[in-house]
């Protein structure tokens, strides 16, 4: 596609496919209805939304979709929309492209012992939270518009995390880390959901994916501990205790 889609594909990043569960080529008769259909769809959970849409990115276009293609520290990412309702959506993780955070040399202390030293990336339980919160509530809100229909279907790939470990805490003094104990170099989920299931569940299904991602750490909270740092990171007013 793009110069910027390998950059994307060269470190950790998520993949997001959503379209109607049944295929329309002219769903969207009109091209120039989609970005429309995008800025009532997009989701603003955090610093940005969900596709980022800010006018000054770089646009392009084929016969049939509009697209972006979006690159500023720590954001990098590029999608598509389609006139048959699909979205196509390549983003990197904010820690493997922040110049501020996210990479070190080394396990932290209790990691060291009969292990090599390499680089290793943090995930953030924090962006893993909000990403699959944002892509089911962007795919509730385009399942009620032109482009969507009554049953949605939706996949989702995290790709190239094997090198990252998982902070399973936010405080500095409780630092704990997981490593990937049944790396893969992809992981994929894949939902085929009726909208009005959806839309009245939105946040306890992307509860979902994200317990199986933090399990290929190890890590296995259970739903209470899951939703109770949904709330937090899904309301930045409130203090964020640490999530040991």
């Amino acid at each position: 596609m793009s110069d910027i889609l390998e950059e994307i594909r060269s470190r950790g990043h998520w993949k997001v496919v959503v379209h109607p569960a049944r295929f329309d080529e002219g769903r969207v008769p009109i091209k120039s209805a989609l970005l429309p259909i995008l800025e009532r769809s997009k989701v603003r959970l955090w610093g940005w939304s969900f596709p980022f849409l800010d006018d000054y990115m770089e646009e392009s276009e084929g016969p049939d979709w509009i697209g972006r293609e979006v690159k500023y520290d720590p954001l990098i990412e590029l999608w598509r929309f389609y006139q048959s309702g699909q979205f196509l959506h390549y983003s990197g993780m904010t820690t493997d492209w922040s110049k501020h955070v996210g990479t070190f040399s080394g396990w932290p202390s209790q990691w060291h012992e009969g292990k090599t030293r390499e680089l290793k990336v943090l995930l953030d339980i924090k962006e893993v939270i909000i990403r699959f919160a944002e892509i089911l509530e962007f795919a509730a809100r385009l399942s009620s518009t032109q482009a969507g229909d009554d049953q949605m279907h939706l996949e989702i790939e995290v790709v190239g995390i094997e090198n990252h470990l998982l902070r399973v805490s936010q405080s500095k003094e409780l630092d704990r880390f997981r490593e990937m104990t049944n790396p893969s170099h992809k992981i994929p989920f894949e939902f085929d959901l009726p909208l009005l299931e959806l839309k009245a569940n939105t946040r306890e299904l992307a509860l979902k994916p994200a317990a199986e991602l933090f399990s290929y750490f190890g890590w296995n909270p259970g739903g209470a501990i899951l939703r109770d740092i949904q709330a937090e990171v899904l309301t930045p007013a409130l203090p964020r205790a640490g999530w040991v």
